[in-house]
């Protein structure tokens, strides 16, 4: 995925999760869990292993890392505005 694309596909997460609420969390912390499943791995080992060159980033992956800032930049928010 470009940097383009994967900027646009960010927005558009965002924009949905400043939605009202509708379990947007529950289903993004599921589709993290399912990847972490699917790679046998956690997201922060995904990270460091692409940190580390040990992991191509491949569409999927590049839609992991979306679905993991995405649930960074919610929590932040909540956390201001606490």
């Amino acid at each position: 995925m470009t940097d383009d694309g994967r900027a646009v596909a960010l927005n558009e997460l965002l924009v949905a999760a400043g939605q009202p609420p509708n379990g947007g969390m529950a289903e993004l912390d599921l589709e993290i869990s399912r990847y972490e499943s699917r790679y046998e791995m956690s997201s922060d080992e995904l990270l460091d292993r692409l940190k580390e060159g040990e992991q191509v980033e491949t569409g999927d992956i590049a839609s992991w890392l979306i679905a993991v800032d995405l649930r960074r930049r919610i929590r932040e928010r909540e956390a201001r505005t606490a």
